[in-house]
């Protein structure tokens, strides 16, 4: 982690990747193990910066640090985000809205007997993260 930056400079740095992404497209490797299984380190991800994001996306933010993150949307309110990675059970700090940088695009698996797809059981873990936020109706 680095030292937390400036927050014109996150901001400018979030812009400056939306923009990017808009004009020649956005791929991004992941590291680390905080999306497991969904997404291992080494995995390419392609960041939309212009599709709505919902409840239960994975989504690319940059943090205090001005760090690109790729975790889960959990909650989004007051324009904040509250996302949470998969494989974490602590929350990230809240977002402000103009951090995010987009929808992470993602190939959808199948699960079982074609049922499910990844991104809905996914969807479900977070619905039950968001249970756990203070100030969430149960």
């Amino acid at each position: 982690m680095g030292d937390v930056v400036g927050a014109p400079q996150v901001e400018a740095r979030s812009e400056v990747l939306r923009r990017r992404a808009r004009q020649h497209g956005l791929t991004l490797p992941t590291t680390g193990t905080s999306m497991l299984p969904h997404l291992p380190a080494g995995r390419t991800v392609t960041v939309d910066p212009d599709r709505p994001v919902r409840f239960g996306d994975v989504v690319a933010f940059v943090d205090d640090h001005g760090n690109v993150v790729v975790h889960r949307l959990v909650r989004r309110t007051d324009g904040r985000l509250r996302c949470l990675g998969d494989n974490r059970r602590t929350f990230d700090p809240p977002v402000p809205d103009s951090r995010l940088v987009g929808h992470v695009d993602e190939p959808r698996r199948v699960l079982g007997h074609g049922v499910h797809t990844m991104t809905t059981a996914l969807r479900t873990l977070a619905r039950k993260a968001r249970r756990r936020l203070p100030g969430t109706r149960r």
